[in-house]
C-alpha cells in the first residue's frame, strides 16, 4: 500500500470551492442549463452513430491486418470475382466480416434512433452488439 501524504494546510482558494452553494447560486445554475441547449443535431443518439461508426472502421481496420493486408483495397482486389491473388479466400472472409459488422450496425443504429435519447441504454452495451474481428485461421 503506498504511504498517504500528509495534508496540506488549505488555501483561502481552496476553501472557496468547499463552501455549501446558496439557493440564489444553485438557482443561477439551474436557469443557465435550462436555458441552455446544445448545437442543432447534436443528441445522444447522434453520438453513439458517430463512436458506432468509429468503431466499426477500427474493427474492420483490424481485421484487414488480421489476415495480412494492409488496406480495404487490398482486400478488395485480392476477393474480387477471377483473382488470382494467393489470399483470395482471406479477402473473402474480410469482406464477409466487413458485411456482417455494418449489417449489425444498422440494426443497432435502428434500435438507438426509434429510442428516446432518455431511455438509451450505455453506449457499451450498444457497442458489445457488434462482432469483434475474428483471428485469421492462418495455419
Amino acid at each position: 500500500r503506498p504511504p498517504r501524504s500528509t495534508p496540506k494546510p488549505s488555501s483561502a482558494a481552496s476553501d472557496v470551492y468547499k463552501r455549501q452553494l446558496t439557493d440564489e447560486e444553485i438557482d443561477a445554475i439551474e436557469t443557465y442549463i435550462d436555458n441552455s441547449s446544445p448545437p442543432d443535431g447534436t443528441n445522444l443518439n447522434n453520438q453513439y452513430s458517430e463512436y458506432l461508426v468509429r468503431l466499426c472502421n477500427q474493427y474492420c481496420e483490424e481485421q484487414v491486418q488480421c489476415y495480412g493486408f494492409t488496406e480495404g483495397m487490398e482486400v478488395v482486389a485480392a476477393a474480387r470475382e477471377g483473382s488470382n491473388h494467393p489470399l483470395r479466400s482471406d479477402a473473402r472472409r474480410v469482406l464477409e466480416y466487413y458485411d456482417a459488422v455494418w449489417n449489425v450496425y444498422v440494426n443497432v443504429m435502428n434500435e438507438v434512433k426509434s429510442t428516446r435519447e432518455d431511455l438509451l441504454k450505455d453506449y457499451e452495451f450498444y457497442a458489445s452488439q457488434l462482432p469483434r474481428p475474428q483471428q485469421a485461421l492462418i495455419g
